[in-house]
């Protein structure tokens, strides 16, 4: 049951308040004077209910109190009552009212109407704080939600600016996209119209140099099937053998810069002067070739033709992996046609010009150990492995076939196709030699030693 707490103000004070509600269960009851320091105690107790004995205090000393009792009270929903002797008129009971009386109650006091009015008041004014409160609340949501809304309205006009920027941004990368793809296709246009430059440049070159070259016509292309060859078996990418075949096919481009005097000589009428004149023709050649775009690769290969393995060519005197792979494959080309065709002069490292009277081309079974004699100074050994293989495999006109082995594979009575070199250029086998049990089992040991190349070339009838 709740406790209703009640402070009655008189003067004099009086204890009849309290044995009259001392029979009531639900009642505190507190009584003091006008006193102020009684008075501050008692409302600093907080009460609910305060009935004021106005006979005895009179209305200015009753509105006095009643301001000092709202002051300090911390109870704000305390509920305020005057005691009278008599029914007051209605000018006095306005004048109540306005002071901020409740209501009046005439003697003598009844608690059951004391209390029913009491706790209806109560009620109300609780009631009331907890409209007030939820309005409050209300009006606290109210401006929340209107910041929200401003906050969205806010939002709103941003995306509508974001979008704005978004579609026009969208419209210049389309544009963009338009103007990439026409750049790519004029790219792809011009590309296209320098391959087709290069490739008639080249012919034109290719065409002049046939043209000069009388006594060995078709040399070019056939450096250029051979470099492919090997090219092939050696891994070479599509970018470095489309170099190579240009390379191939002009290589000799530094002769057209040759006098013609010079170019007609034979070999041993050639003083010491001209044949540096055709050592450098590659370099010079090279050089030439390098003002053209599509050429410069093949520009780069064929200024390294005379470059040896062991260190002694020109014109920079590059030693094996230091030269590059595409210009030793073109080297090995040249040096064999120039063999096949017998064009190649004493001077190791150079072209030689025509040769002198009474040279003949050499049967195809003395090339392979023709080659054999730069392996290792002029040219790579796993170059002249391959070029053996090709005269065996292409240029042999008899009904012989290659087969590549692994050593595993060897047996006694197999007859190599191509020499068997080891990195250094020493060569191991030549080919047409006729394997037996002891040689194979030497090569064996030398291999797991000195690691060869994978495979070997065995004739098959």
């Amino acid at each position: 049951m709740e406790i209703i707490k009640l402070l009655y103000i008189c003067h004099p004070v009086s204890d009849g308040p309290v044995e009259m509600f001392s029979s009531h269960l639900g009642w505190r009851v507190g009584v003091c004077d006008t006193l102020p320091a009684n008075l501050y105690r008692a409302v600093g107790e907080s009460p609910d209910l305060l009935v004021m004995d106005l006979e005895s205090l009179g209305a200015d000393q009753a509105e006095k109190v009643l301001s000092l009792v709202k002051e300090k009270s911390s109870n704000s929903t305390a509920a305020f009552f005057g005691l009278l002797a008599s029914y007051p008129g209605g000018k006095q009971r306005w004048e109540f009212l306005r002071m901020g009386f409740n209501d009046v109650f005439i003697k003598p006091l009844s608690i059951e109407e004391l209390e029913l009015k009491a706790r209806v008041l109560l009620q109300q004014r609780s009631l009331i704080e907890e409209v007030a409160w939820a309005r409050g609340q209300l009006d606290n949501r109210s401006d929340l939600l209107e910041k929200f809304k401003n906050d969205l309205v806010k939002t709103r006009r941003a995306l509508v600016k974001e979008k704005t920027l978004a579609h026009n941004a969208l419209k210049q990368i389309n544009i963009m996209t338009g103007e990439r793809e026409r750049l790519k296709a004029e790219t792809l246009e011009l590309g296209e119209g320098l391959r087709k430059n290069t490739l008639g440049i080249a012919h034109i070159l290719g065409s002049m140099i046939d043209a000069r070259n009388e006594a060995n016509k078709g040399h070019a292309r056939r450096v250029a099937r051979i470099a492919m060859f090997v090219g092939e078996r050696l891994g070479l990418t599509t970018i470095e053998k489309r170099a190579l075949n240009q390379a191939a096919l002009l290589h000799e481009a530094g002769l057209l810069f040759l006098p013609g005097s010079v170019s007609a000589k034979m070999e041993h009428e050639l003083t010491e002067y001209e044949r540096d004149l055709f050592d450098q023709a590659p370099a010079t050649g090279a050089g030439f070739l390098n003002q053209c775009p599509g050429l410069k690769k093949a520009a780069e290969i064929i200024s390294h033709l005379h470059e040896n393995v062991d260190g002694s060519g020109t014109p920079h005197g590059l030693r094996r992996r230091y030269i590059p792979l595409t210009a030793r494959i073109l080297a090995g080309a040249d040096l064999l046609d120039d063999l096949v065709n017998g064009f190649a002069g004493a001077p190791v490292n150079g072209s030689a010009a025509i040769p002198g009277p009474g040279v003949k081309r050499p049967s195809l079974n003395a090339v392979p150990g023709m080659l054999a004699r730069y392996s290792g100074t002029r040219l790579d050994p796993r170059v002249v492995n391959l070029l053996e293989y090709h005269v065996v495999a292409c240029m042999d006109g008899q009904s012989t076939r290659i087969q590549e082995m692994g050593f595993h594979q060897l047996k006694p009575g197999m007859t190599m196709g191509a020499g068997v070199y080891a990195k250094t250029g020493t060569k191991l086998f030549s080919a047409g030699a006729v394997l037996s049990e002891e040689s194979i089992n030497m090569l064996m040991r030398y291999n797991r030693q000195y690691p060869l190349v994978e495979t070997v070339f065995i004739k098959v009838k």
